[in-house]
């Protein structure tokens, strides 16, 4: 068995998300479900889908070839994600998802856990409670990060939010994503090398978190770009330990 089809057969979903990939005439084949909270019903190819992977289907080759063309830079990675649920069925899983997309009041919004870019800051930034929910029934989450792909476990603990809603604080933390995500792909370019483990990606994203709340905190801008440059030259004038032998 190949390492992409080790890699498949040790999860029982995978979540692909339309509106980071093109869809293509092999995916009519594949038995994806739409994962459609209320707030997607009328942008339902705006929202993600589900696609069981079980032992022997015709399409789970497929599959493997496209992980491995995508590796090699020939295809697009069709999914961002893999679920290990053994013990849960493709409806429950499904209600899961759906349900967890969107949290509640009084911070309403859409959490995007499903994209790689997304999820790595989710173990950093959400107590364990909450973590713990978004996982429910899920064993094993295996995301990817570039062209590697990393698996966690659910946080060790019994206690759990009942319902889903994001604390104040943890909002504040999930809303500077994107510019965090926008300060890695810029290091990265300056640096010209992928990350050396997970364990250094989400070291820098803490401190650019750090450094973008500096920023704001300081009065330094309230514009975004500014932010983004001062977390940049934060980082780099503060380099962690073990990153500068890689300039």
């Amino acid at each position: 068995m190949s390492e992409v089809e080790t890699l498949l057969a040790r999860h029982d979903y995978a979540i692909v998300d339309r509106t980071i990939i093109g869809a293509e005439d092999w995916h009519d084949a594949l038995p994806l479900q739409d994962i459609v909270p209320r707030d997607l019903e009328n942008d339902v190819g705006r929202a993600p889908k589900l696609l069981p992977l079980e032992e022997g289907a015709p399409h789970m080759d497929r599959l493997a070839e496209n992980l491995e063309a995508a590796r090699e830079g020939r295809e697009e990675y069709l999914f961002s994600c893999l679920l290990s649920a053994p013990d849960t069925p493709p409806n429950k899983m499904m209600i899961h998802l759906r349900d967890h997309i969107v949290f509640d009041p009084p911070y309403k919004g859409l959490l995007r856990f499903y994209d790689g870019r997304v999820f790595p800051h989710l173990l950093r930034m959400l107590r364990e409670p909450t973590l713990r929910a978004l996982f429910g029934p899920v064993s094993l989450w295996t995301f990817r990060l570039l062209d590697n792909w990393y698996s966690v476990p659910p946080p060790d603990t019994d206690s759990m939010r009942r319902y889903w809603v994001l604390h104040e604080k943890e909002l504040e933390r999930v809303n500077w994503i994107y510019q965090i995500n926008q300060v890695l792909a810029k290091w990265q370019r300056q640096h010209k090398r992928p990350w050396k483990d997970l364990d250094e990606y989400h070291a820098l994203s803490e401190q650019i978190e750090q450094a973008l709340l500096k920023a704001q905190n300081e009065a330094r801008s309230q514009d975004a770009g500014e932010q983004n440059a001062f977390a940049l030259r934060e980082i780099e004038a503060h380099c962690l330990p073990g990153l500068a032998g890689h300039r």
